[in-house]
């Protein structure tokens, strides 16, 4: 069989120069192609017979005669078992590779030629830098661990760098397809075995270096030493881009003798991220290039950083930057590589990461994590492939337990181990107070279902470890298996998304509508209702919603071609392929389709919950509690005003019993109209308390407005007993709860971990969230769920389920410093009963510190409340034990005066007005190791930082 090879090439004229010895040559042979299979072989073909790791392809020179093939290139004990002409050589693997390349015709000497190397982000910054240089009209190559592109055609791959024959192969088919530039990624195995040897590189790329097929190459050093080459190889003119961060980065650049571009933290090229979300993300591409900033729909910083890289490369090969900054919005992402597995909007957020390494699973696990939704859990799925490196495994299971909140330990590809004993390997690296709760299920069918089954809808679900393989490897057979297949499938169990939703005609009468273009047929029905464009799929509406900063209207076209069925607009647009619905207000027409959406549910019990501070957590609490009943739907994120209430209504489907809502508020009236759309059966007010006091003018008016939820009460609610009257004239029951002394009916005490909570008819529950705030939290999501049939071995369960959210409460012990991290909010009652916690749970001999930083949306009362924050500091009775204060920005120097007016001593108080980087840096340089640290501000501080500065990668998180 004759492959397509660019042109005929004599045997003299193939082998000139190079170390070979002819047998029974004819001059006159002409040859085409080279192949390695000898069910390739044919006439014009010459076949390549050489010692491969698990066969011999010596054994097949029968065969590849027979078929035709006229000459064979061997060792010398392989000639001698030819029949017909044979080329003898001492290394037959490395001269194949210089003959393909001669018989495709040199193809890499007329191809921009950029090769990418580096345990992780090779094949994502392939894809990316691929996009950047392709163009209608002038295709680009690609040769990646997951697709092969010819210019003309996309084709699956086998291997991350091809065997040369096959590399050169394609690369002729690039250059006869029009294509003056390609990317490949290059293997190290390739470096270590020469397939890559006669490519001519211009431009190379260092993604990384961490632990990896260390089964090959022995250790790290060597590892290394096989990516260096690539560097070594490129020509005077060429450049490298190296990821400087890196610690092998510094060996890269020094093999390169050409202009080196470093990338990273500091260097000439770097990248900063100025907003990122579970769509994607927003960099500023600094370089030689210049400065500017571009949207990538990838997520993570990761992803940015890659596609910093491909940014510089792409420059090097003279693409104009305007092109590049408008070319990444809308980069591809790979299939497998932190791959967004679609289904419907009320399921879990599920990705497929090809992540197989310790290092790779950290990086992804991190980069999710940072984008977590509020009081979202991350659950992670993966396991270790079987004959290859071993030592990786329970670093793996450490990477995960330290990032992660749920575990599911599954089988890989297993080849010849034992899947139970290559489980065993990874469980030995998760922590001890991680064991407990890490699911170890071989059936991976059956691992990503659990996994999936157990999340909320705002969880995320990373399975890793596959990414785009469509196989499972078991001893010698090849098992069809595809990671995203199953877990689409079980997505879409999970929250079923074709039930009972609104047609469009009812849509029109809901919210007295005019259609600029009708639908064919108004008896149709759409799936879902979303108003952010990125997250429009097949079936949604689209709601234009014209906020302060920014306008659904401006994508409407995104939302129409990402295949939106209905758009609602406040002004006219022009479709003709897709219904158009316009309102006079859209986010009146988003509450109106929510409150006839809630008039529809009449069997579902829908519960609303407000309040100054716990609104989350209790909600988090109630939704595990009642998920151990029935199916359960709760607020998006924490989506509690006059937008999210709405969609987070308009996400409940009838198969659910329980709706829990959050209702948030900022001015008065708010939570009165939000409980008119909501209508709820049952209610919990955690507390009034110093929140937007700007706006509410004083805790009497957050009081009204909080209160003014219960007129809406349609059975019963719980309030906590604050000294404030309650609306006359309910219809609703109303029950009181307070604290031990406050109330008879419950006390609490507290544990090292979390809550011990005892009720007054003995029942003793167990949440595991710390504070005496906590529990307080639990106290209505108990008798409320009593109240709604449950048992309490059923409410105990869902207890069991809550961890602490990040910045609520969530304990880090990093180099060997207990962070208690309380970031995310901060109003004068949040704060004292944060630094209580702190108090009561330090650790014997522990030095304590308190970083404290501004409560923002005080209004008029601020400096008071920082004032009076700074004086109870000072006279509590724990204030001894207290051995620094440490105060972030400008509002907090009230608190200073108050410490200092109350006598606090000066030596144990430290004020840093700046809330920038340098000024974190500061802060977590002063911190030592066995302090207990309380992180408490608002959110705009971004406190959190501290723990990213002084977290080692040895560092073990642990939860409670």
């Amino acid at each position: 069989m004759i492959r397509d090879g660019s042109h005929h090439i004599t045997i003299p004229e193939l082998i000139d120069g190079l170390p070979i010895t002819p047998h029974g040559l004819d001059g006159t042979i002409v040859v085409r192609d080279l192949v390695e299979d000898s069910r390739l072989a044919g006439p014009g073909t010459l076949f390549l017979a050489r010692v491969g790791d698990a066969v011999d392809g010596r054994a097949f020179i029968p065969q590849a005669e027979s078929a035709g093939a006229p000459i064979v290139l061997s060792d010398a004990e392989g000639c001698a078992r030819c029949t017909g002409p044979s080329l003898e050589c001492a290394d037959p693997a490395s001269i194949g590779a210089e003959l393909a390349y001669r018989i495709h015709g040199m193809p890499a000497s007329h191809l921009g030629l950029v090769g990418i190397t580096g345990t992780n982000g090779k094949t994502t910054t392939a894809f990316i830098l691929r996009h950047l240089l392709a163009s209608p009209g002038d295709p680009c190559g690609l040769v990646s661990g997951i697709e092969i592109h010819d210019g003309e055609e996309w084709t699956d791959a086998r291997l991350t760098t091809p065997q040369a024959p096959e590399l050169c192969r394609i690369m002729g088919r690039m250059v006869r397809n029009g294509c003056r530039h390609a990317v490949m990624e290059v293997s190290s195995h390739a470096l270590d075995l020469g397939r890559v040897e006669p490519l001519e590189f211009d431009i190379g790329i260092f993604t990384n270096l961490s632990g990896d097929h260390l089964d090959h190459h022995g250790d790290m050093s060597s590892y290394a030493c096989s990516k260096r080459k690539l560097f070594a190889s490129l020509p005077d003119d060429g450049c490298a881009i190296i990821n400087i961060n890196d610690e092998q980065g510094d060996f890269m650049a020094s093999a390169a003798s050409c202009h080196v571009i470093e990338c990273g933290d500091g260097a000439a090229a770097r990248v900063l991220c100025t907003f990122e979300d579970l769509r994607g993300s927003l960099g500023r591409f600094e370089g030689p290039w210049g400065s500017f900033e571009a949207s990538l729909p990838l997520i993570g910083r990761h992803n940015l950083f890659n596609a910093l890289q491909a940014v510089a490369a792409a420059w090097k090969c003279n693409v104009p930057v305007e092109h590049i900054q408008r070319r990444l919005s809308s980069c591809p992402c790979p299939r497998g590589r932190l791959q967004r597995v679609k289904g419907p909007r009320t399921a879990p957020h599920v990705f497929i990461d090809f992540a197989h390494t310790d290092a790779a699973l950290s990086s992804t696990l991190q980069n999710v994590r940072r984008l977590l939704p509020e009081s979202s859990r991350l659950h992670v799925v993966f396991g270790c492939g079987g004959d290859r490196d071993a030592t990786k495994r329970p670093r793996m299971a450490a990477a995960a337990a330290r990032w992660a909140d749920r575990i599911t330990l599954t089988s890989d590809n297993p080849r010849n181990e034992d899947p139970e004993k290559i489980l065993a390997e990874v469980f030995s690296g998760i922590p001890a107070d991680h064991a407990e709760g890490t699911i170890v299920q071989p059936d991976r069918a059956q691992a990503i279902e659990h996994a999936i089954m157990s999340a909320h809808s705002d969880d995320v679900v990373v399975i890793a470890g596959k990414g785009h393989e469509r196989f499972q490897l078991v001893g010698s057979r090849r098992i069809s298996f595809d990671d995203e297949a199953v877990a689409m499938e079980v997505l879409h169990r999970h929250e079923p998304s074709r039930i009972e939703f609104i047609d469009m005609d009812t849509i029109a009468g809901w919210v007295d509508g005019t259609w600029l273009q009708p639908p064919a047929c108004r008896e149709e029905s759409i799936e879902g209702i979303v108003i952010d464009s990125r997250e429009v799929t097949a079936g949604l509406a689209f709601v234009a919603i014209k906020g302060k900063s920014h306008d659904g209207h401006d994508h409407v076209a995104s939302a129409i071609e990402d295949g939106a069925s209905l758009v609602v607009v406040e002004r006219p647009i022009e479709s003709d392929t897709v219904p158009v619905l316009m309102v006079k207000d859209t986010r009146q027409a988003l509450a109106q389709l929510a409150r006839n959406w809630r008039q529809r549910l009449e069997d579902m019990t829908v519960i609303a919950i407000t309040g100054s501070c716990g609104k989350t957590t209790t909600r988090s609490l109630l939704q595990n509690v009642l998920s151990q009943d029935a199916s359960t739907c709760a607020s998006i994120r924490s989506f509690n005003n006059d937008i999210g209430l709405p969609l987070s209504i308009l996400s409940a489907r009838p198969h659910h019993k329980y709706l829990v809502l959050e209702a948030g508020s900022s001015s008065p009236g708010e939570i009165d109209h939000l409980g008119s759309i909501a209508q709820p059966d049952h209610a919990i007010i955690t507390m009034v308390g110093e929140s937007h006091l700007q706006e509410l003018e004083s805790q009497e008016g957050v009081a009204r407005e909080k209160y003014s939820l219960l007129p809406h009460v349609r059975t019963s609610s719980w309030v906590r007993d604050d000294p404030y009257d309650l609306p006359p004239g309910l219809a609703s029951k109303v029950h009181r709860f307070g604290t031990a002394g406050d109330s008879p009916g419950h006390q609490s005490t507290l544990s090292m971990h979390g809550s011990s909570l005892s009720l007054e008819d003995g029942a003793i529950f167990q949440v595991g969230l710390p504070g005496h705030h906590n529990a307080m939290n639990a106290v209505p999501v108990i008798h409320l769920a009593r109240s709604l049939g449950l048992d309490d071995a059923e409410i105990q369960r869902g207890l069991d389920q809550v961890r602490p959210p990040r910045g609520r409460g969530r304990r880090s012990i990093i180099g060997e410093i207990d962070f208690i991290d309380e970031s995310y909010n901060a109003n004068p009652d949040s704060m004292w009963a944060a630094i209580d916690t702190v108090l009561d749970q330090s650790r014997a001999g522990s030095r304590i510190v308190l970083v404290l930083g501004d409560m923002l949306e005080l209004g008029d009362r601020a400096d008071s409340s920082h004032d009076q924050l700074g004086r109870r500091i000072a006279s509590h009775p724990g204030s001894d034990s207290i051995d620094l204060v440490m105060l972030v920005g400008q509002h907090v120097q009230a608190t200073v005066r108050g410490l200092v007016s109350s006598g606090w001593p000066t030596d144990r108080l430290i004020h840093e007005q700046d809330v920038d980087d340098e000024a974190m840096s500061r802060v977590a340089s002063m911190l030592q190791r066995g302090d207990t640290v309380l992180l408490k501000a608002s959110r705009g501080l971004s406190l959190e930082r501290i723990i990213e500065l002084r977290r080692p990668r040895e560092s073990e998180v642990r939860t409670g």
